[in-house]
């Protein structure tokens, strides 16, 4: 059985890659080609890697390993892939282990990433990094691994990554922060170059935790993030006719008198469709996003969201690839 020809017709030419479908639809077919469920999954771990490296060569894309808020059950935390693929640069690490898992889901050795931003210190945000860290600052210990690593966010999440590291890894990890482990802090407006693409950071001006987001220049197209809140004006110079916005999108508007997302620095579907018309972005991904419309919150959301935009709108679900196109 060649993964080629099972793959192929699922993901071809789809600006929206979603791995669970390709998934059962592979296990389907594996089963009548006579693999055991074992057998199949091996095989499908084993090749799906390579397979979209091969189907996406050196296309930008983004992978959205969580897509739910701080309390979601049905969805991981927020928290995505950026770049190309095995040239990525990893935004956030959600709440826990789930993110080797979903990593795992799309055939990305950990080992593999050299690049973490963390937007800010919440944990639905910060906490996933630590099982991150676990996988590869041992791995670098018993010589599993010849690549650094670096580590980006504001100087309360360096400050952070240090005092929790200490509580919970031995000395020989502690001896690899600074140096094979490298702690960057991040400056509003400062700009980098990382896995491959132009990255400009900025700070959101939260009153909450100080969070960072970011505008990417990546492949020919623009790409701005505002961390889990919402747009609020300061941003504009980073936001203002982009390709394409990720903002966070609490609820639908009708629950807005019940989830209370403004007074948390969140927003809705409306109000984030609102800001992506008004900055001129041709594409809107909405994250960060409730799971009590779980199965009908992609329908719902875009069917909020076009009332009040028209450009395309993205609702990704955990493990969706997102082709970055003109």
């Amino acid at each position: 059985m060649k993964l080629k020809k099972i793959l192929k017709k699922s993901l071809k030419n789809k600006k929206c890659i979603k791995i669970e479908d390709v998934k059962e639809d592979f296990l389907k077919k594996a089963k009548k080609n006579g693999y055991k469920k074992k057998e199949s999954l091996d095989f499908y771990y084993s090749h799906i890697a390579k397979y979209l490296k091969k189907l996406l060569k050196d296309e930008p894309v983004l992978i959205f390993l969580g897509t739910g808020h701080a309390l979601v059950s049905e969805y991981y935390n927020t928290c995505f892939l950026i770049g190309t693929y095995d040239n990525f640069l990893l935004v956030d690490c959600g709440g826990g282990q789930t993110v080797l898992r979903q990593l795992k889901q799309l055939g990305i050795d950990p080992l593999s990433i050299k690049n973490i931003f963390i937007t800010h210190t919440h944990q639905d945000h910060f906490l996933g990094l630590f099982w991150m860290l676990r996988v590869i600052g041992y791995s670098m210990i018993y010589g599993r691994t010849n690549t650094d690593l670096n580590l980006y966010g504001s100087a309360q999440v360096i400050e952070r990554i240090k005092v929790i590291s200490k509580e919970l890894y031995r000395e020989n990890f502690m001896d690899l922060l600074g140096k094979r482990i490298r702690l960057h802090e991040l400056n509003d407006g400062i700009r980098l170059g990382l896995s491959g693409s132009n990255y400009t950071f900025f700070d959101i001006g939260s009153d909450k935790k100080e969070q960072f987001g970011f505008k990417a220049d990546i492949g020919g197209c623009s790409v701005s993030y505002l961390g889990d809140e919402r747009f609020r004006g300061s941003e504009t110079p980073y936001v203002k006719g982009t390709d394409y916005l990720i903002h966070e999108a609490f609820c639908l508007n009708k629950d807005e008198p019940r989830m209370q997302p403004f007074p948390k620095g969140h927003s809705t579907v409306k109000y984030a469709a609102k800001t992506a018309k008004k900055m001129d972005c041709h594409n809107l991904i909405l994250v960060h996003t409730e799971d009590e419309s779980y199965l009908k919150r992609e329908r719902l959301y875009k069917k909020e969201a076009k009332k009040y935009y028209k450009g395309t709108v993205f609702v990704p679900d955990d493990l969706e690839i997102i082709r970055l196109r003109k």
